[in-house]
């Protein structure tokens, strides 16, 4: 059981990537705090992919802008993922901005990284409780020698 949670608890940093060029649209913010982009995706020949990231680009509000453009972005195909079909790469390849080249690690660091500080915690709680045991043991024969 630890290794299946350890295996599972880098499985966003170590997902496969698809990558797609096309044009987005519909990019609109959700949420206040720790907020995220959704927006639609059209990739070149292909059906439209709902996306969502946590990346930025320049005028991202103004969709007469990015209607101009084509992008190349790098996303994880994982439905078991907070976000659905997370874009973790996006660079402008054409219109206003071109070169912009966004990218993030996902997931480094979260939630997932309960499961392997829990582990090292179990761990070293068991191997202390058996220390504690066994010098305890000790100081009891100790005292029945003498």
């Amino acid at each position: 059981m630890l290794f299946y949670g350890e295996s599972h608890s880098t499985a966003p940093s170590f997902a496969s990537r698809v990558t797609v060029v096309g044009n987005l649209s519909d990019y609109v913010e959700v949420g206040r705090r720790d907020s995220y982009f959704k927006f639609r995706f059209q990739p070149v020949g292909d059906k439209p992919i709902n996306m969502e990231t946590h990346i930025t680009f320049p005028h991202w509000g103004n969709p007469s802008i990015t209607a101009q453009r084509t992008f190349r972005v790098v996303y994880i195909q994982n439905g078991d993922l907070t976000l659905h079909n997370e874009a973790v790469e996006m660079e402008i390849l054409s219109g206003p901005d071109t070169g912009f080249h966004e990218s993030l690690d996902a997931r480094p660091t979260g939630a997932w990284l309960f499961v392997p500080v829990g582990s090292m915690f179990i761990c070293f709680g068991v191997f202390g409780l058996k220390s504690m045991k066994d010098d305890a043991q000790a100081a009891m024969d100790d005292d029945n020698d003498s």
